[in-house]
């Protein structure tokens, strides 16, 4: 798959976050702030304007993308974690008449206990339950086999054991960095060559410029993308431009209900924007949602002003949200494995790193406006 996204400077492109902020500090300070404001983020897939003309279902979206995939000869293969982004993708897969071929599933115990709720669990082993059961009852799924993938400890000591994991950490620097599906840990290259690999959808954002409605997407959203490329999983609403424009499309139409002008209806539904502010229109296509803990990014993050020089103070930044990850972090501090050691070791060892890139407030991509 070809490289997605781009950091441009004034003088310079860059494929990775990494790449792009290691530059941006490698100016004095007076100028750093503002190579690094200036910038811009791309992500190359987006449309150059969303319009009514080119409205289709998302059902219709999803079959003529996927259609196109299935014709490269190689099985489909759907990522499910059984939050809302996942299921959408599955009921529009099944309902184009594309099944994947198989469902991945990632689950990860980093301490081999059983006797414990491990925050990683939680959410992929019900959705192993809820894949078996739908799969029994479904005969449009009569083909569709569970690809499960189960980390332990053993992984986590590997993934920690050297400090490659500080590039390939997306937005995050915590002990949640070893969960990187989109990665696809433990399938060889030779294995991920021969499947088209999918993940359920980033859904755009939204904005008001000049009283008309713009759709962009935050470089966080993408987690680990923006450090590794080329990317190895296409997903199902920023890589598939009829798909993205139905689902602007719809909000657009939710907003223009309003007799008020576009800002102030905007400023009156924004409270409900983020991944899912529109999904309650395609009930048909949301049904059955497996829970899961909310780790939306909807805007840029506030920086960190802290100027503390502790280490222990910076870790506990590093976990503070979401919940899964303060759960994992606590039960890290409970049991003590010794994969936890190496990760607060190379944090130690790397602290003004960390803390450069921890307060990266994050780059709006260009906007797309709705015409």
């Amino acid at each position: 798959m070809n490289t997605l996204i781009e950091y441009k400077t004034k003088k310079n492109t860059f494929s990775t976050r990494s790449e792009f902020l290691d530059y941006c500090e490698s100016y004095r300070s007076d100028k750093k702030d503002a190579e690094l404001n200036s910038a811009s983020f791309i992500y190359k897939n987006l449309p150059k304007y969303v319009t009514m003309d080119d409205y289709v279902k998302p059902v219709v979206a999803a079959q003529t993308w996927l259609k196109k995939l299935k014709n490269e000869g190689k099985p489909l293969v759907l990522l499910f974690s059984g939050g809302v982004d996942s299921i959408f993708a599955l009921n529009c897969m099944l309902d184009s008449g594309f099944p994947p071929k198989y469902i991945l599933v990632y689950t990860l115990n980093p301490f081999d206990r059983s006797d414990i709720l491990c925050s990683h669990d939680m959410e992929p082993m019900y959705a192993l339950q809820y894949l078996k059961e739908r799969i029994n009852n479904d005969l449009r799924l009569i083909k569709t086999k569970i690809w499960h993938v189960h980390l332990n400890q053993d992984y986590a000591e590997d993934f920690f054991s050297n400090e490659n994991w500080l590039k390939i950490s997306g937005y995050s620097y915590s002990i949640e960095t070893m969960g990187l599906w989109f990665e696809l840990p433990k399938i060889d290259k030779e294995t991920i060559k021969k499947y088209t690999f999918i993940k359920g959808g980033d859904f755009p954002r939204a904005t008001v410029i000049e009283e008309k409605l713009n759709f962009f997407i935050v470089d966080l959203q993408l987690g680990e993308r923006t450090d590794k490329q080329p990317i190895k999983c296409y997903d199902f609403v920023l890589d598939n431009e009829l798909m993205f424009n139905s689902l602007c499309v719809k909000y657009a139409e939710k907003i223009n209900q309003s007799k008020s002008s576009i800002k102030n209806c905007y400023t009156n539904y924004k409270n409900d924007r983020g991944a899912k502010y529109l999904l309650n229109e395609f009930s048909n296509l949301m049904s059955d949602c497996v829970p899961q803990l909310d780790k939306r990014f909807s805007e840029k993050l506030e920086p960190y002003t802290s100027n503390s020089k502790d280490i222990d103070d910076l870790i506990l930044r590093l976990h503070r949200d979401p919940l899964k990850t303060w759960l994992c972090y606590l039960q890290a501090e409970f049991f003590q494995p010794n994969w936890f050691q190496c990760y607060k070791k190379t944090v130690s060892e790397h602290y003004e790193w960390i803390e450069k890139r921890d307060r990266y407030p994050g780059k709006l991509s260009q906007f797309v406006e709705f015409k």
